[in-house]
């Protein structure tokens, strides 16, 4: 089984603005990310997503 390359935080910020969020201050959001990571941050906010694949 292969397993999936981990994305970078540019690739996961490119993965939350294609599911519609606003992001102003990219440079903020790699630091959250890199405190919480994507996985949990989207847990938050799925209540927003524009698309079901979150």
């Amino acid at each position: 089984m292969e397993l999936k390359k981990p994305l970078t935080f540019e690739e996961q910020i490119e993965k939350l603005k294609s599911h519609g969020m606003i992001i102003e201050d990219e440079e903020r959001v790699k630091k959250v990310l890199a405190e919480i990571n994507y996985y949990r941050f989207t847990g938050y906010v799925l209540q927003y997503r524009k698309s079901p694949d979150f």
